[in-house]
């Protein structure tokens, strides 16, 4: 049984236009599933060989996804996390093998799952180089009265929309293409090229009747394998070609952040609130820093650094938040709410990391360290300190990778933003004077002196949080009622 592009029986349909298609799951109910066949069940008695392959990506790191097969009590079943994390493996009669340690990857691989009972060998394959091989391997019992199905396994034949009542386990990913052979013969042979927009069916003796336009509730009769997009409001995945644009989407990194606690003297433990509250790139690596001890599944204190795969800590971190992040000549820095650094020492609300180890800049700021921006060769901070190294500098100083200066006399209260607009440093926060002017909340830099951004702003807070450029103007948010006198909320 090869699948096929049925002949479509609703003509006001146009044929499928693509090539180089496959079908995206969004893990809350997408699903394919045939009705209840025996053959597919691999029941060893009748079993002499198997190969099954497919091409698929998981697009939610570290999620339980039962992804495709035929399992109910008994059966089979390619599943990722299931078994341990982090790890794509296959189950046969309630066996469970390791295929391949995908962790957090999220790119395409092609599986192959091929046994032999003339050899009592199972050989695993990704991207066609053996990843296991497990010998003298058999296995028990198969049989099942459930469907085989893509999107999540041990659905019954008669499965329906209602997709809320089947346990977890829902796939988030794609698949391009599947196939099934027994005994050397073929049981399924899917290439989701040939459906997108349209019908797609396994066998003639299966005819499609489950909706005749997107967006029409039917949703679950009886063929051999179920498939029909564009309809944002049913259980089928959408079909996707490589020829077309299709929308992007938000992916975890992992498994995030946690801050978790364990109460040896009271047998208890927690995850507590965690956050994060700064990005930064450094090195070819993605920095973030926040309130945590875990990053995925490695410990992490308040930072740690991401290169497209997977989290590691810098060091050992800080005994507080990290609320800022910078790159500067060549170095990571940090502020925030620490004194110390794991294994380094002292550092007061400020530091730098040069690859191996982190440093003090000099002693450090006097109070809480909260942005840093790079302006005219030198890192500028921002924050609520009174005093940086050895000099005064109220809420804000430069440090030319040796040394600390003070920019005019400073800010009256703490500085929240900085932003470089049109070749100029600007400075926002919770301030009335800048240097000797009245700037009320943000001001600008001359190289020498704080000068005032027209009024400032006034009411709620009178607090700017944040500056950015966006099409050649400055922006500011924060929780104010006025800016320049003008009706202007946050």
């Amino acid at each position: 049984m090869f699948s096929q592009l049925c002949e479509n029986p609703n003509t006001h349909i146009p044929p499928t236009p693509f090539t180089n298609g496959y079908l995206r799951f969004d893990g809350r109910g997408d699903f394919l599933r045939t009705n209840n066949d025996a053959r597919l069940d691999l029941a060893y008695d009748q079993t002499d060989n198997f190969i099954i392959e497919t091409k698929i990506k998981v697009t939610r790191p570290y999620s339980l996804m039962r992804i495709l097969g035929k399992i109910y009590a008994a059966g089979w079943m390619l599943s990722y996390h299931t078994y341990q994390p982090g790890v794509l493996s296959f189950t046969i009669g309630n066996v469970t093998k390791d295929v391949y340690t995908l962790n957090a990857d999220t790119n395409w691989h092609t599986y192959k799952i091929c046994f032999s009972k003339d050899s009592l060998k199972l050989t695993t394959y990704v991207d066609e180089t053996i990843t296991h091989t497990y010998t003298n391997y058999t296995y028990g019992n198969t049989s099942n009265n459930i469907a085989f199905s893509v999107g999540n396994t041990g659905l019954p034949p008669t499965f329906g929309f209602e997709s809320y009542i089947v346990y977890d386990g829902w796939f988030k990913g794609s698949i391009d293409f599947l196939k099934l052979n027994k005994n050397n013969s073929p049981l399924l042979n899917y290439d989701f090229d040939e459906g997108i927009g349209q019908y797609a069916r396994d066998s003639a003796s299966y005819f499609i009747t489950d909706r005749t336009l997107p967006g029409e509730p039917s949703c679950g009769a009886v063929h051999f394998m179920l498939g029909f997009m564009p309809a944002s409001d049913t259980c089928d995945p959408e079909w996707i070609s490589d020829a077309n644009s299709y929308t992007t989407d938000f992916y975890p990194l992992s498994t995030g952040f946690r801050y978790y606690y364990q109460n040896q003297s009271q047998n208890w433990a927690a995850y507590l609130e965690s956050f994060s509250l700064s990005l930064t790139v450094w090195n070819g690596y993605l920095v973030n820093g926040g309130f945590f001890n875990q990053a995925g599944w490695i410990e992490a204190k308040n930072i740690a650094m991401w290169d497209g795969a997977q989290w590691y800590p810098v060091g050992g971190g800080f005994n507080h938040e990290v609320g800022c992040l910078a790159s500067y000549n060549g170095e990571l820095y940090a502020g925030g709410y620490f004194d110390t650094a794991y294994g380094n020492g002292k550092m007061n609300y400020i530091s730098k990391w040069n690859g191996t180890q982190w440093q003090a800049l000099s002693n450090g700021a006097s109070d809480l360290v909260t942005v840093m921006k790079e302006f005219n060769g030198d890192l500028i901070v921002g924050g609520f300190f009174m005093s940086v190294g050895e000099i005064y500098a109220p809420k804000i100083a430069r440090w030319d990778g040796t040394t600390w200066r003070n920019m005019s006399i400073g800010m009256s209260g703490p500085v929240m933003a900085l932003c470089v607009y049109n070749g100029e440093l600007y400075a926002a926060g919770n301030f009335q004077y800048a240097g000797q002017e009245v700037c009320n909340g943000i001001a600008k830099w001359d190289g020498t002196a704080w000068n005032p951004v027209g009024q400032g702003i006034a009411g709620g807070e009178a607090t700017i949080y944040s500056l950015c450029e966006y099409n050649g103007e400055l922006w500011a948010a924060g929780g104010f009622y006025l800016m320049n006198n003008t009706p202007a909320l946050n």
